[in-house]
Protein backbone atom coordinates (compact mmCIF):
# COMPACT_ATOMS: atom_id res chain seq x y z
CA UNK A 1 0.00 0.00 0.00
CA UNK A 2 1.54 3.64 -0.86
CA UNK A 3 2.15 6.56 1.86
CA UNK A 4 -0.88 8.47 0.08
CA UNK A 5 -3.46 6.00 0.61
CA UNK A 6 -2.37 4.82 3.96
CA UNK A 7 -2.91 8.42 5.02
CA UNK A 8 -6.25 8.95 3.93
CA UNK A 9 -7.27 5.76 5.58
CA UNK A 10 -5.92 7.22 8.51
CA UNK A 11 -7.30 10.32 8.57
CA UNK A 12 -11.04 9.03 7.35
CA UNK A 13 -10.49 6.60 10.46
CA UNK A 14 -9.83 9.77 12.84
CA UNK A 15 -12.72 11.43 11.39
CA UNK A 16 -14.77 8.40 11.67
CA UNK A 17 -13.61 8.79 15.67
CA UNK A 18 -13.89 12.07 16.06
CA UNK A 19 -17.73 11.80 14.52
CA UNK A 20 -18.86 9.10 16.60
CA UNK A 21 -17.38 10.88 19.45
CA UNK A 22 -18.89 13.75 19.04
CA UNK A 23 -22.23 12.50 18.33
CA UNK A 24 -22.41 11.03 21.35
CA UNK A 25 -21.03 14.25 23.36
CA UNK A 26 -23.78 15.74 21.85
CA UNK A 27 -26.44 13.29 22.93
CA UNK A 28 -24.61 13.33 26.58
CA UNK A 29 -24.81 17.13 26.61
CA UNK A 30 -28.32 17.46 25.25
CA UNK A 31 -29.74 15.08 28.25
CA UNK A 32 -28.02 17.03 30.68
CA UNK A 33 -29.29 20.06 29.48
CA UNK A 34 -33.15 18.29 29.24
CA UNK A 35 -32.17 16.64 32.81
CA UNK A 36 -31.09 20.77 34.50
CA UNK A 37 -33.95 22.46 32.39
CA UNK A 38 -36.29 19.65 34.22
CA UNK A 39 -35.05 20.35 37.78
CA UNK A 40 -35.07 24.16 37.26
CA UNK A 41 -38.59 24.09 36.36
CA UNK A 42 -39.61 22.32 39.03
CA UNK A 43 -37.80 24.72 41.37
CA UNK A 44 -39.57 27.07 40.18
CA UNK A 45 -43.00 25.24 40.77
CA UNK A 46 -41.72 24.93 44.53
CA UNK A 47 -40.50 28.37 44.42
CA UNK A 48 -44.43 29.65 43.60
CA UNK A 49 -46.13 27.31 46.43
CA UNK A 50 -43.12 28.62 48.80
CA UNK A 51 -43.81 32.50 47.89
CA UNK A 52 -46.24 35.40 47.28
CA UNK A 53 -45.67 37.77 44.76
CA UNK A 54 -47.37 41.43 46.15
CA UNK A 55 -46.38 45.09 44.81
CA UNK A 56 -45.19 47.52 47.18
CA UNK A 57 -45.79 51.56 46.76
CA UNK A 58 -43.47 53.57 48.79
CA UNK A 59 -44.96 57.10 49.09
CA UNK A 60 -42.37 59.49 50.68
CA UNK A 61 -44.65 62.73 50.57
CA UNK A 62 -42.61 65.16 48.61
CA UNK A 63 -43.83 63.55 44.88
CA UNK A 64 -41.27 60.77 45.51
CA UNK A 65 -43.01 57.66 44.57
CA UNK A 66 -40.96 54.44 44.19
CA UNK A 67 -42.63 51.00 43.42
CA UNK A 68 -41.30 47.27 44.09
CA UNK A 69 -43.65 45.68 41.77
CA UNK A 70 -43.35 41.58 41.64
CA UNK A 71 -41.98 41.11 44.92
CA UNK A 72 -41.40 37.72 46.11
CA UNK A 73 -41.89 37.27 49.64
CA UNK A 74 -41.97 33.73 51.91
CA UNK A 75 -45.71 32.62 52.08
CA UNK A 76 -47.74 33.70 55.59
CA UNK A 77 -45.43 37.21 55.80
CA UNK A 78 -46.45 40.14 57.65
CA UNK A 79 -46.85 43.73 55.94
CA UNK A 80 -43.40 44.30 58.13
CA UNK A 81 -41.65 41.26 57.05
CA UNK A 82 -42.20 42.31 53.53
CA UNK A 83 -41.31 45.77 54.27
CA UNK A 84 -37.85 45.13 55.97
CA UNK A 85 -36.92 43.02 52.83
CA UNK A 86 -37.68 45.83 50.60
CA UNK A 87 -36.16 49.22 52.52
CA UNK A 88 -34.38 49.88 55.26
CA UNK A 89 -36.71 49.78 58.27
CA UNK A 90 -36.23 50.70 62.13
CA UNK A 91 -39.28 50.39 63.88
CA UNK A 92 -40.57 49.75 67.71
CA UNK A 93 -43.13 47.00 69.10
CA UNK A 94 -45.67 48.42 71.39
CA UNK A 95 -49.16 47.13 72.81
CA UNK A 96 -50.79 47.01 70.11
CA UNK A 97 -47.50 45.47 67.43
CA UNK A 98 -45.03 47.63 65.37
CA UNK A 99 -44.93 50.90 64.60
CA UNK A 100 -42.50 51.97 61.17
CA UNK A 101 -40.45 55.19 62.89
CA UNK A 102 -38.12 55.39 59.43
CA UNK A 103 -38.41 53.71 55.98
CA UNK A 104 -35.02 54.46 53.82
CA UNK A 105 -33.57 56.86 56.71
CA UNK A 106 -36.87 59.12 56.73
CA UNK A 107 -38.27 58.91 60.22
CA UNK A 108 -41.21 60.26 61.90
CA UNK A 109 -41.39 63.35 63.95
CA UNK A 110 -44.12 65.43 65.73
CA UNK A 111 -45.72 66.23 62.35
CA UNK A 112 -45.19 63.44 60.17
CA UNK A 113 -45.50 59.58 60.52
CA UNK A 114 -45.64 56.47 58.44
CA UNK A 115 -49.05 55.04 57.46
CA UNK A 116 -49.93 51.92 55.87
CA UNK A 117 -52.94 51.20 53.04
CA UNK A 118 -53.74 48.55 51.31
CA UNK A 119 -55.56 48.35 47.29
CA UNK A 120 -59.06 46.94 47.92
CA UNK A 121 -59.86 45.46 44.31
CA UNK A 122 -63.46 45.36 45.31
CA UNK A 123 -63.91 48.80 46.64
CA UNK A 124 -61.42 49.79 43.37
CA UNK A 125 -59.86 52.22 46.33
CA UNK A 126 -57.06 52.10 49.09
CA UNK A 127 -58.11 51.16 52.48
CA UNK A 128 -56.00 52.66 55.62
CA UNK A 129 -54.46 49.52 57.36
CA UNK A 130 -56.88 48.48 60.38
CA UNK A 131 -53.62 46.93 62.08
CA UNK A 132 -50.44 46.77 62.93
CA UNK A 133 -48.12 45.86 59.93
CA UNK A 134 -46.40 43.33 62.00
CA UNK A 135 -50.20 41.60 62.49
CA UNK A 136 -51.69 41.79 58.44
CA UNK A 137 -50.57 39.05 56.66
CA UNK A 138 -50.17 39.00 52.50
CA UNK A 139 -51.29 36.90 50.10
CA UNK A 140 -50.63 36.78 46.36
CA UNK A 141 -51.45 39.98 44.51
CA UNK A 142 -51.80 42.49 47.48
CA UNK A 143 -50.79 45.58 46.60
CA UNK A 144 -49.88 47.62 49.67
CA UNK A 145 -48.60 51.55 50.36
CA UNK A 146 -46.40 52.99 52.59
CA UNK A 147 -47.14 56.79 52.80
CA UNK A 148 -45.28 59.78 54.50
CA UNK A 149 -48.25 61.72 55.72
CA UNK A 150 -48.75 64.80 58.06
CA UNK A 151 -50.71 65.15 61.01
Amino acid sequence: MNLGKQFWMWMAAFFVCTTITGFYASIFYYTQAESAKANYEGLMRDLKDLTTIIDVKIDYGNGTIVWHNGTMIPTNSSLLTATTRIVKVEYSIGDFGAFILSINGLKGDSNHFWSWSYFDREKGDWVFGPVACDKWMLHNGDIISWTYVEF
